[in-house]
């Protein structure tokens, strides 16, 4: 029993970008979005772009770094779909950059249907995303930044915990929204 239990989970850190031990508790504010415009990500077409050129100047922005066979990308994914809904795209930019190594394109469309995903997706190169974001390898999923609508970083969340972890982003949204 203790056997098949760890040839499953062992199965199953596989598949992730990075091993599934991350730093939990990483709490480190990435560079001021200026500083990230330059990030190479993909649209869901196939072309190519940039962070920055996908973001809009003077707004408040979440970004957040998702892959499909993460749970609570889902639930938060859902919850970025009702701020969207809630806030003008003019005041709130919101960016999902799938960072899987391998990635299925059927098992994304399934993930953004399921998450009712009405904001903007792309694709990153885990490794570059997660560097460019200041985070050391590996990382916990979800995770999402908020920045003011000057790109100063507000905050980060690493670990997700559920209604706390939503109530938390709403609290960055409101200050973000503020400044």
């Amino acid at each position: 029993m203790i056997t098949r239990r760890f040839l499953m989970l062992t199965a199953g850190a596989s598949a992730l970008p990075f091993p599934a031990l991350a730093k939990e508790n990483d709490t480190t504010l990435p560079p001021p979005l200026p500083r990230l415009s330059g990030l190479s990500l993909t649209r869901t077409d196939g072309t190519a772009t940039t962070l920055g050129a996908e973001l809009g100047l003077g707004r408040a922005t979440l970004v957040s770094l998702w892959a499909t066979w993460c749970r609570p990308c889902v639930q938060e994914a859902q919850h970025l779909a009702k701020l969207r809904a809630a806030h003008a795209p003019d005041k709130l930019d919101i960016v999902g950059i799938n960072v899987e190594k391998k990635r299925d394109e059927q098992k994304i469309a399934a993930f953004v249907k399921k998450g009712k995903v009405n904001y903007a997706q792309f694709r990153g190169d885990p490794e570059a995303t997660y560097i460019a974001f200041g985070g050391s390898l590996p990382i916990t999923l979800p995770r999402l930044y908020v920045f003011s609508a000057s790109g100063t970083p507000l905050a980060m969340f690493g670990r997700y915990d559920g209604g706390k972890t939503l109530k938390a982003i709403d609290a960055a949204v409101a200050t973000a929204l503020k400044g």
